[in-house]
C-alpha cells in the first residue's frame, strides 16, 4: 500500500510540469533587506527585485539579465501554493508563467561575449566527497560570520557555481566537468578581519585550492542572455 502511494505522488509530481501556482500573492515589498527565496514541496515565498526574481526563476546569473532600471529596484513579494508537491525546478516553471501573467514580462535571448570566472578543477585533482544521500541541495553557513563560506549537502558543481556567483565581482560559471553531487565545507573564517574579506578573488581562488582542489579563473565566453522587451512595472493585481 505504502509503494502505491508513493507512486501515485510520484507521478503526481511529474504532472505539475508546465502547471500554474493554485494561489498567488504578488505585492510590492517594502523590505530593504537581502534578497531570499524559499521552497517547500508545494509552496514558494521569493523577496526581491524583479530582475532577482527573473534571474531566479530562469536560473540566470548577474551578467545574464538585460532589463529596465526599474527592474533592478522595485521590489515585489510572491507567496504562491502549487497543485501538488513538486520539485524547486516546478516551481521555477510555475513561476515563469506568473511572471508572464502578473508582469505581462515578455523577453528574447541573444549571445554576448561576457568576462566570468569559471569554476575549474585544480591541479592535483578535485578533494571532493560524492554524497549519498537524497533530497535538494542544502546549504548551511554561520549567520554570526556572513560571508565566512558554508557546509554544502548534496550540491553540484552547477550549483556551487551560483553560490559563488557575484562573490568576486564577476559571475561564476561551471566548467569543472564533475557532474556528480557532492558533500563538502568550503571556510574562509580564517582569511576575515573584523568580518571582512581583503581581496576576496585571490582569497577565494587560495581556499577552493587548499580546501576543494578547486579553483576560479577569470576568463572570456559566450553567454545567452535573456533581454526584456517588455514588463509591467505595476503587476494585475491578485
Amino acid at each position: 500500500m505504502t509503494k502505491r502511494i508513493a507512486t501515485c505522488v510520484f507521478i503526481f509530481a511529474l504532472n505539475l510540469a508546465g502547471q500554474s501556482f493554485e494561489v498567488a500573492s504578488v505585492k510590492p515589498s517594502q523590505s530593504r533587506g537581502k534578497a531570499s527565496v524559499d521552497t517547500s514541496p508545494g509552496g514558494l515565498t521569493i523577496d526581491g527585485s524583479l530582475s532577482y526574481i527573473v534571474r531566479w526563476a530562469y536560473g540566470l546569473k548577474g551578467g545574464q539579465l538585460s532589463a529596465p532600471a526599474w527592474a533592478g529596484t522595485e521590489r515585489y513579494h510572491i507567496a504562491a501554493k502549487s497543485p501538488g508537491p513538486g520539485s524547486v525546478q516546478d516551481l521555477k516553471g510555475m513561476l515563469q508563467t506568473l511572471l508572464a501573467e502578473r508582469f505581462k514580462l515578455a523577453f528574447h535571448r541573444e549571445t554576448k561575449e561576457l568576462s566570468v570566472y569559471a569554476l575549474v578543477v585544480a591541479k592535483g585533482g578535485p578533494n571532493l566527497k560524492e554524497s549519498d544521500r537524497e533530497g535538494e541541495s542544502t546549504t548551511k553557513t554561520d549567520p554570526k560570520r556572513p560571508g565566512s563560506g558554508g557546509t554544502q549537502t548534496r550540491t553540484s558543481m552547477a550549483q556551487f557555481a551560483d553560490l559563488l556567483d557575484g562573490c568576486c565581482g564577476l559571475p561564476v560559471v561551471d566548467l569543472t566537468g564533475l557532474k556528480g553531487r557532492y558533500d563538502f565545507t568550503l571556510d574562509i573564517s580564517s582569511y576575515m578581519v573584523r568580518d571582512q574579506v581583503l581581496d576576496t578573488p585571490g582569497v577565494v581562488s587560495e581556499a577552493l585550492q587548499k580546501q576543494l582542489g578547486l579553483n576560479i579563473v577569470e576568463r572570456k565566453i559566450l553567454i545567452e542572455m535573456m533581454v526584456v522587451d517588455h514588463a509591467e512595472k505595476i503587476p494585475i493585481e491578485n
